[in-house]
């Protein structure tokens, strides 16, 4: 810091001087600083607060001085109100915990009368029903409704038993009520913590346990309230329901009985007692109609013991009578929305319970040991609970229908019915039967040939044409008769329809293979012990039905009909049957496709391996007499050849035979054709060099011997000029002939080397003009 010099001993005038210097300074420094204060927010804050410090005293001391008592005063006063604050904090509290005691103790005293009145209403149905006054009353209200509204009396007695299921209900409110305050005491009583009170004059009230301690002391009394209500309750729905199935009930009493009924289950219902209700309803409604009604004398009504030919019947005749009798109970909208279901816990139940639990109709139903009666049981049960909400809420709303049939699906119960079917027996003795059938019908075709009549269906309209294949058409369309099929067993149904769909096609690779041949296999008659010469054979001849190209043809369209059947009929037949979902319906039909698939192979290898060896063995028979033209003109003298050879006609004679005689499959086609054409051209060509090649070699041998030189030109044309014409006009017949059975012989290599093997005779047949 630069140090300032003060001057001493100055004059006055040097003095004045020296001020008016710093002052001018002075005012000059503070333009500059005004004007830096005045360019920024907190520059001009400060100006501001230049004027509030031009009026502050110049003495601070002074100042203190003044304020102190004040102060003082200023304290003391904050400390007497803040003492009386604290003392009408308390006493608001104490007010506010005597209010909350009034208004507590009138709750109490509130709930302790409604707690009375039920403990009356109680008490006097006990009575009702010691001394009978409830049926009494009722007893005298029967009769039509000309006598009852004739007599006062009893239409004063069936509303004194209406305004005492009202009553009941009250008393289920109010227990009700004093449970729910007997579970919040409870929770009080240990959620209370000990928290301070604030000063705070809305500050809440600490906990108070007098109010739960009153509720918790009488927790036994309200229970045992409740379990008077809940036995009342359920009294007076028996009564009731035991008076709906009497006779002769007027029109009045039975609108009454039905708000008796509303009242009590309800009540139930508010108590937590659902259940009661539908055991209550159960018990005294639906279990006497069902032992009623079911019984093993009624169950094989109409047929042989042990058939269950009355199920259905029986079944309609419950059905309709539960309509009948309880249907106005059953579609009353208020039980959906009081938790009650009548419908699955009061009728399907208690229904499913006997059917499962009573021995002999158990055995009878779901274990009858033929697969006729079981699949007839099933139907009849399925039917029966899938159309239970609709028969029994015939007035409801749909929606209201859907809702009831789904809990009926949805309930325990109900799957555990559905696991007492043995249903993989029954599949097991359903296809027992097709695979019995059709193991019959191979074996008597194996015996008898394709020939055999093995069909043992009853419907003449089908596409096939052998037995055997009928048979099988008819065992495929058996496993979805509306009599035969179970929806739960569709996917084993579908894979036993494949499963013998495979065992056709195996059988039939088998024959072509040569491991099954037909015929009587050989007989041997005696004991095993006996000598040699005592065996006698039966009937020892045995064929290949694959060493026909006819049989396997037939066979082989067959198995093309059969494909197209699996690709469209059939699987439009099993989504019928099923009422399947389009995206069911696809699934189908790609599973149909791929087993269909399976037979594409064994068509080609039938005609394009099996039909095409046969054949070309029968074409290439003929070619073993291209030989023999040689020998036709060697040293015979004979005149040159105008025709082909006789055999040449018989070479595709075969073919075309068998191409007329028989359908060839859309997935074969002509391939078949072409490789018989060139594996004959093939032999064929190499017969007529071989051929030529032996002319070559005796026409050198004949130029040594002029003498026999002479004799083969004495006609113009040398008997190997001859060969190689007859050669030319027999290769000319054979292009015809597989241009007649549809075949190209430019696309046949072993044509265009006959042609080739065949120029000279071309040239021989068709001598230069001479000029």
């Amino acid at each position: 810091m630069t140090a300032i010099d003060i001057p001493s001993n100055l004059s006055t005038a040097a003095l004045q001087h020296k001020y008016q210097q710093l002052k001018d300074q002075a005012e000059q420094h503070g333009q500059i600083l005004t004007q830096k204060l005045a360019s920024s927010q907190s520059g001009q804050n400060l100006l501001h607060m230049g004027s509030s410090l031009s009026t502050l005293p110049t003495d601070l001391h002074f100042l203190l001085t003044q304020l102190h008592p004040l102060l003082q005063g200023v304290e003391q006063s904050e400390g007497s109100l803040s003492s009386k604050l604290n003392n009408i904090c308390e006493r608001a509290l104490v007010i506010k915990k005597h209010q909350r005691r009034v208004i507590h103790a009138q709750e109490c005293a509130d709930s302790f009368e409604d707690l009375l009145a039920a403990e009356k209403i109680v008490q006097l149905d006990l009575q009702m029903r010691k001394y009978g006054s409830v049926l009494a009353a009722e007893a005298r209200a029967s009769g039509d409704d000309e006598e009852r509204s004739a007599n006062d009396d009893d239409t004063s007695a069936l509303d004194d038993a209406l305004d005492h299921a009202l009553s009941l209900e009250r008393a289920a409110h109010i227990a009700q009520s004093l449970i729910i305050e007997v579970q919040q005491s409870q929770d009080d009583i240990t959620d209370i913590a000990d928290d301070k009170a604030s000063n705070n004059i809305n500050a809440s009230l600490p906990p108070d346990t007098e109010r739960a301690q009153f509720f918790l002391q009488l927790a036994p009394r309200i229970r045992h309230l409740e379990a008077d209500v809940s036995q009342s309750l359920a009294g007076e729905l028996e009564r009731l329901l035991l008076r709906w199935t009497q006779q002769n009930l007027g029109a009045s009493e039975k609108e009454i009985l039905l708000l008796r009924f509303g009242h009590a289950v309800r009540g139930l219902s508010l108590i937590g007692r659902a259940t009661d209700a539908e055991s209550v309803f159960a018990r005294t409604s639906i279990m006497p109609l069902i032992r009623e009604h079911l019984s093993m004398g009624r169950l094989d009504q109409g047929g042989a013991r042990g058939e269950c030919a009355g199920l259905t019947s029986l079944l309609d005749d419950l059905s309709n009578t539960l309509a009948q009798r309880f249907g106005d109970f059953l579609q009353m909208d208020y039980l959906l929305t009081a938790g009650i279901d009548l419908l699955t816990r009061g009728v399907w139940v208690p229904l499913a319970t006997t059917l499962m639990t009573d021995s002999a109709v158990r055995m009878a139903i779901f274990s009858p040991g033929i697969a006729k009666i079981l699949q007839t049981n099933y139907l009849a049960l399925d039917s029966f609970l899938n159309s239970l909400a609709v028969n029994l809420l015939r007035e409801a709303k749909p929606e209201i229908v859907k809702l009831a049939q789904q809990r009926i699906y949805e309930h325990p119960k109900t799957a555990e019915f559905s696991k007492k079917w043995n249903l993989p027996i029954y599949y097991q003795l359903r296809f027992g039967e097709c695979s019995k059938r059709l193991n019959i019908a191979i074996e008597t075709t194996t015996k008898e040939g394709w020939v055999a009549q093995v069909y043992s269906g009853e419907s003449e309209t089908t596409n096939f044409e052998l037995s055997l294949f009928q048979e099988l058409n008819d065992i495929l369309l058996f496993l979805w008769r509306r009599d035969v099929l179970l929806p739960p067993l569709t996917n084993r149904f579908l894979r036993g329809a494949l499963q013998l769909v495979g065992r056709m096609t195996h059988f039939i690779q088998e024959g072509m293979d040569g491991k099954i041949r037909f015929g009587q296999e050989p007989v041997r008659e005696g004991e095993a012990n006996e000598a040699p010469d005592a065996i006698e054979e039966i009937g020892s001849h045995t064929y290949c039905w694959a060493d026909s190209e006819e049989n396997v043809a037939a066979v082989t369209w067959e198995l093309s009909v059969l494909e197209g059947f699996l690709r469209d009929e059939y699987s439009s037949i099993i989504c019928k049957s099923l009422d399947a979902s389009p995206e069911l319906s696809e699934l189908v039909k790609d599973i149909l496709s791929e087993a269909a698939d399976q037979i594409l192979p064994l068509l080609d290898t039938a005609w394009n391996a099996v039909i095409v060896r046969i054949l070309t063995e029968k074409c290439c028979t003929p070619l073993a007499l291209v030989k023999g033209v040689a020998a036709t003109y060697r040293m015979t003298n004979r005149p040159p050849p105008t025709q082909p050879s006789h055999f040449c006609d018989q070479i595709l004679r075969p073919v075309k035979e068998f191409s007329e005689a028989n359908r060839t499959p859309s997935t074969v086609g002509f391939r078949w054709k072409q490789q018989i054409v060139v594996q004959v051209a093939d032999r064929y060509a190499t017969a007529v060099e071989e051929l030529l090649t032996t002319v070559a070699r005796t026409e050198v041998a004949l130029q040594r011997n002029r003498r026999a030189s002479r004799l083969t030109t004495a006609g113009g044309m040398s008997d190997g000029e001859k060969v190689k014409l007859q050669l030319y006009l027999d290769c000319q017949a054979f292009l015809n002939q597989v241009h007649s059975v549809g075949i190209n012989p430019e696309t046949i290599i072993g044509l265009v080397k006959l042609q080739d093997l065949t120029k000279e005779g071309e040239a021989l047949a068709n001598p230069p003009e001479q000029g």
